[in-house]
C-alpha cells in the first residue's frame, strides 16, 4: 500500500450528489470515482452526431436556491420547458396525467373513470388518506376505474412488485391528485391544463445533461478517477482502492449503492445490520438509445405505456429536449425497460423487441432509418419502498453515522430523488460537517 495521504474529508462518488457535497463543502476534500469521467448516472455520451444521456434527465427545479445554482453553471444555455406528455392505451394518445385526461378513450372506460373516480372523492372526502400501501392508496384517491386503466397495470409494469407491498413513503409530491372538476374536464374535452411537480422542467440547451456535471468540475477540482472502492475499516478509517491504494478519513461521504457496503465494511458488523441489509430492495432499468434518421415523427417530450403488449414503460424524446441532441434530418429518441432479479429481461432479444413495439406504434417507420443504437443497463434504478425499508434503511444509517461515514445522494441514501434533491442533499451534508 502506498503512503496514507493527509487526514481530511473523502468524498466517494462524483455523481451529482458527490459533486455538490465538495462544491458546497470548499477546499477540505478529495473525490474518488470510479469510472473514467465524473457525472455518475448525469452523464450524456456523443454517438455518431447524436447526444444520448444515460436515460432520461431532467431538470425540476422547486428550491429558489437550486433555481439560481443552475442559472449560474448553465447561463444561456438553458431551456425553459413545458411537460408535453401523454399516455398511449387502447390504441390512442390522451394526455398526462391520465387521471384528469381520459377525452378520447373509449366512452366506457372514459364514463367507469369518472364516475368511479367521484365516488371515492365522495367516499372518501371525510376520511383520512389511508396510507396503508400504494394499492389501497391508489383506489382511495382515484377509484377503481382509473386504478384498473391506468394506476395499477402501469406503476406494476414500472415497480416490478405487487403494489400491496409498496408502502407509501414516496408519494408525496410524485402523484398529482386533481380535483373533480379537473377530471370531468379532461374527460369533456382535450384539457391542456399542467400538474404536478414536472409540469415545468429546464433542460440543457447543447450538450446533453453533462453540461450540469461540467459546470460543476470547473470549481470542484480534487477528483481522481478511475478508482473503484473496495473496502472500508471503520475502527481505523481508512479506505483502500482496487489498485492496491489506500487513504485515511475524518469523515467518509459516500454516494455508492448503499446496499454495496456490506461487502464493502471489512469489519464485524453487528448481526442486526447484515440482516438489514436484505431489506434493502431496487429494481433495474434497460434503456435503448436510437438515433433515427428522416423527420421527427411526435413533438412530444415522453410518453407512458401501461399496457403489458409493450414491453417498455415509457418513451422519451430527446430531440424534443433540444434540437443539438440530433444531427439535422434525424431525431433521437429513449425506450426505457423495467425488470430485477426475480423478474428478468433477455438480453439477447429486448433490443428487437423494444423496435418491434415502436414501429407497431409508428414511432420509428423503418429499421432501414435506425442510424445508432446504444444501450444503458442500469443495474440501480429505483429504489423499492416495501414493508421493509424504512427500518433497514433506519438501521444502516444510525450505524453509519456512529461510524463517521455518511450517505448521500439517490442511491446512497437509498430514496427516491429528482436532480434537485440530490444537489440540495449534498448541500446539508456540506453545512452538516462543516459546523
Amino acid at each position: 500500500m502506498l503512503k496514507m495521504s493527509k487526514k481530511k474529508i473523502i468524498i466517494i462518488g462524483a455523481g451529482l450528489s458527490g459533486l455538490s457535497a465538495a462544491f458546497h463543502l470548499g477546499g477540505n476534500y478529495e473525490i474518488y470515482e470510479k469510472e473514467s469521467q465524473p457525472g455518475g448516472l448525469c452523464r450524456s455520451k456523443e454517438l455518431n452526431g447524436f447526444i444520448f444521456d444515460l436515460g432520461g434527465h431532467l431538470l425540476h427545479l422547486k428550491k429558489k436556491y437550486t433555481r439560481d445554482l443552475i442559472k449560474k453553471f448553465l447561463g444561456k444555455n438553458l431551456r425553459y420547458l413545458f411537460r408535453n406528455s401523454y399516455v398511449y392505451s387502447f390504441g390512442k394518445f390522451t394526455r398526462y396525467p391520465f387521471q384528469m385526461n381520459t377525452f378520447g378513450l373509449p366512452d366506457s372506460i372514459k364514463r367507469e373513470c369518472v364516475i368511479e373516480f367521484i365516488k371515492a372523492r365522495l367516499q372518501n372526502s371525510n376520511t383520512k388518506i389511508l396510507r396503508t400501501n400504494f394499492n389501497q392508496w391508489i383506489y382511495h384517491n382515484f377509484g377503481s376505474g382509473i386504478a384498473k386503466y391506468f394506476m395499477i397495470p402501469y406503476n406494476e409494469k414500472f415497480w416490478i412488485v405487487h403494489l400491496k407491498n409498496l408502502t407509501c413513503d414516496w408519494i408525496d409530491g410524485f402523484i398529482p391528485i386533481p380535483t373533480i372538476s379537473d377530471v370531468v374536464s379532461g374527460a369533456l374535452r382535450n384539457y391542456p391544463k399542467l400538474i404536478g411537480y414536472n409540469a415545468r422542467f429546464l433542460y440543457p440547451s447543447s450538450g446533453g445533461i453533462a453540461c450540469l456535471v461540467k459546470a460543476f468540475t470547473r470549481y470542484v477540482k480534487k477528483i481522481h478517477l478511475n478508482m473503484e472502492l473496495m473496502r472500508i475499516y471503520p475502527k481505523k478509517k481508512v479506505i483502500e482502492f482496487s489498485d492496491g491504494r489506500g487513504c485515511e478519513y475524518d469523515k467518509l461521504i459516500l454516494s455508492v449503492p448503499l446496499i454495496e457496503l456490506k461487502d464493502m465494511i471489512q469489519e464485524d458488523m453487528p448481526k442486526c445490520i447484515k440482516e438489514a441489509f436484505k431489506g434493502l430492495k431496487f429494481n433495474s432499468i434497460f434503456n435503448l438509445n436510437l438515433g433515427i434518421k428522416g423527420k421527427e415523427l411526435s413533438n412530444k417530450h415522453w410518453i407512458y405505456f401501461p399496457e403489458r403488449d409493450f414491453v417498455f414503460f415509457r418513451v422519451g424524446f430527446y430531440s424534443n429536449f433540444s434540437d443539438f441532441m440530433a444531427k439535422k434530418d434525424c431525431y433521437s429518441i429513449y425506450a426505457e425497460v423495467s425488470y430485477s432479479n426475480s423478474t428478468p429481461v433477455d438480453k439477447r432479444i429486448i433490443v428487437e423487441r423494444i423496435i418491434e413495439d415502436l414501429l407497431r406504434i409508428g414511432l420509428i417507420t423503418s429499421r432501414d432509418n435506425l442510424i445508432v443504437k446504444d444501450i444503458v443497463d442500469i443495474k440501480y434504478g429505483y429504489i423499492i419502498y416495501d414493508r421493509c425499508y424504512a427500518e433497514a434503511l433506519r438501521r444502516i444509517t444510525d450505524y453509519l453515522k456512529r461510524n463517521n461515514i455518511f450517505m448521500i445522494g439517490r442511491y446512497g441514501r437509498w430514496k427516491y430523488m429528482t436532480m434537485e434533491d440530490a444537489i440540495l442533499d449534498g448541500e446539508s451534508i456540506a453545512k452538516q460537517l462543516i459546523l
